[in-house]
């Protein structure tokens, strides 16, 4: 029963076709208006186009296609159509006006032209549907510089803005680097701090110690020399201990160097005390030189007690001697010998002894 009905209708949109198809403005109207309903019972163009076809074989695609647009355009707005604008403007124009391809400003243009009473041809259509054309093509191609513009625009301030946030990292990064420099090297330093105060606790008691067996070693000495001096030596050692109080073993050998060379001084004391007796019995047996003898014992005493004191002073020195003092030192060291070879001289008999 629906498909009767379809029938029906579709046949009633032909006759209508059929019937418009005058070339006269009505008549396209009529015809676009037929067409569209037509198609309307159709799922496609396919279909569509295969009853057209079949019906009417007489008209084309394009007469089809334009009455229809011209309908859709004008036709279904009814009586907002102004009556001038159908009069001054023939199917060509409509068909040329009603096309997709036609903009809406040229189509108000024309009908407000046409209604004030302007002739409009298929050709001014046309020329303003180019003039529309390429001011679009203006604007499109004004549109993509501007959108190329834009972009650049963009580009540029989104590389500032990357280069703004690079430097803004960097100088962060900087910061942070300094920060954590200033804190490595904060802790270096306490941590070089810690080992300098630990190695300088050590070095101290290092220090102590040797000063401790230092001290003992010049007590020692001192003993010595003034047990020597005691026993009226004529001179202690000559050399005394001059080197760093933490080699205790260089104190010990020139303690024991010391030690050594006082006997020996001791021994020498003792064979020039038997002399010096020999002697002060020659004197005394030859009744002669008795004021001598006293001076002589008194300048021996004094010699003993100059060379008892420089050793002991020498005794107490820490460090080897400067250039300047080791000439000193030599230069007494010199003398020294001098004296002993003058005493040795001295000490020769000069009187023959007389034997009872």
């Amino acid at each position: 029963m629906e498909n009767v009905m379809d029938m029906n209708r579709l046949e009633s949109c032909a006759r209508r076709i059929e019937a418009g198809g005058k070339l006269t403005v009505e008549g396209v109207m009529i015809a676009g208006q037929a067409l569209a309903e037509a198609r309307a019972h159709f799922e496609d163009n396919i279909s569509f186009g295969q009853w057209r076809q079949a019906r009417l074989p007489w008209l084309s695609r394009k007469y089809a296609l334009r009455w229809r647009q011209i309908y859709e355009e004008y036709g279904a707005l009814g009586q907002n159509v102004p009556t001038a604008f159908l009069e001054n403007v023939g199917i060509s124009v409509l068909a040329a006006l009603a096309a997709p391809s036609t903009p809406d400003h040229v189509r108000d243009d024309v009908a407000a032209r046409a209604a004030a009473g302007e002739q409009i041809t298929v050709a001014e259509v046309e020329r303003l549907k180019r003039e529309a054309k390429a001011a679009r093509e203006a604007a499109a191609r004004f549109e993509a510089e501007r959108s190329e513009l834009l972009s650049r625009v963009t580009d540029a301030t989104s590389r500032e803005q990357e280069a703004r946030d690079h430097l803004r990292l960097a100088r962060e990064q900087a910061v942070a680097d300094r920060r954590r420099a200033v804190e490595e090297a904060r802790a270096a330093m306490l941590t070089e701090a810690e080992n300098a105060k630990r190695e300088a606790e050590i070095a101290k008691a290092e220090a102590e110690k040797a000063q401790a067996a230092f001290d003992a070693a010049v007590l020692h000495a001192r003993q010595d020399a003034e047990q020597s001096a005691r026993d009226k030596a004529d001179a202690l050692a000559e050399e005394a201990v001059a080197r760093r109080r933490g080699d205790l073993a260089e104190i010990e050998r020139r303690a024991k160097a010391a030690e050594d060379k006082a006997q020996r001084h001791f021994e020498a004391e003792q064979r020039l005390a038997a002399e010096i007796r020999q002697h002060q019995e020659f004197l005394a047996r030859t009744q002669s030189a008795e004021r001598e003898v006293t001076l002589q014992i008194e300048a021996a005493d004094q010699l003993m007690a100059a060379l008892s004191d420089a050793m002991i002073s020498l005794h107490g020195f820490e460090h080897a001697p400067l250039p300047q003092a080791a000439r000193k030192l030599a230069m007494a060291q010199q003398m020294c010998t001098q004296m002993a070879d003058a005493i040795a001289a001295f000490l020769a008999p000069r009187v023959p002894e007389t034997r009872p």
